[in-house]
Formats: structure tokens, C-alpha cells, sequence
């Protein structure tokens, strides 16, 4: 069972981190954002809550974020967290080759991200066309 209201990381008093600029096809997405960062999408809740968004679709293009070195990340862990015996390692992490390139998704019409160019939008007959 999981509480979806329980604390999901905790914010220590001191962490390394770095900033980085939101590009064009990272927004709205901080899923993307962490798994080029660290080679998992489980951090895209992290870097929102480091960085005050409670939203993820309050991620624009061009924000400055803020977010923790790999090697601070188990210092976010919760007690729980910790006895769940994560058995991701700083090696593990480092060893999975991230993506950089725009990801190639499939996505149904109703599904269209920000900058998506499948659609045309027809305004004199008010429609948009897929």
C-alpha cells in the first residue's frame, strides 16, 4: 500500500548541487530532466520540490533549477525510504547512458506536449487537425 500523503523526500541542511537551464523539449517534463541527470525518471518530484514547483507544467523553458549532485541523493531519502534497501548505486547510475536526444514517443492527439508540431490549427473553422 502506498500513502500518497506521507513525506516523499526530505530536505537536508546541506546538499552540493548545480543549475541548469530548462531547454525547449524538457518542459513541463522534469521526468526527462532527471533521467538525463541521473539515469532515472524517480527523481522528477525531487527537482520540483528543490526548486518550489509544485506543478510540473509550472516548468518553462529557460528556468534556472537547482539540482543535488548524484552523490547527495541518498541524503534526501526518507527513514522509510532507506530500509527499502535501494539498490541503485552511484555506479549503477553513472554506468546508464543517458538519452539527449528528443525522445521518439507515440502519443495519441488528446496526448500533444508543448511545441508538439503533429496538429494544425485551423482558426476560421475553429478545428484542430491531426
Amino acid at each position: 500500500m502506498i500513502d500518497f500523503f506521507g513525506e516523499s523526500y526530505i530536505l537536508p541542511d546541506n546538499f552540493s548541487y548545480r543549475t541548469i537551464q530548462v531547454s525547449p523539449e524538457h518542459v513541463a517534463r522534469p521526468d526527462l530532466i532527471s533521467d538525463i541527470l541521473y539515469g532515472s525518471t524517480a527523481y522528477g518530484d525531487l527537482i520540483c520540490k528543490i526548486n518550489g514547483i509544485q506543478n510540473p507544467f509550472e516548468l518553462n523553458e529557460d528556468m534556472i533549477l537547482f539540482v543535488p549532485e548524484i552523490t547527495d541523493l541518498d541524503k534526501f531519502l526518507t527513514p522509510a525510504d532507506r530500509e527499502d534497501n535501494i539498490e541503485d548505486t552511484e555506479e549503477d547510475i553513472r554506468s546508464t547512458k543517458p538519452s539527449y536526444k528528443k525522445p521518439k514517443e507515440k502519443r495519441a492527439p488528446n496526448e500533444a506536449i508543448i511545441g508538439d508540431t503533429r496538429f494544425k490549427i485551423d482558426k476560421n473553422n475553429r478545428v484542430i487537425i491531426y
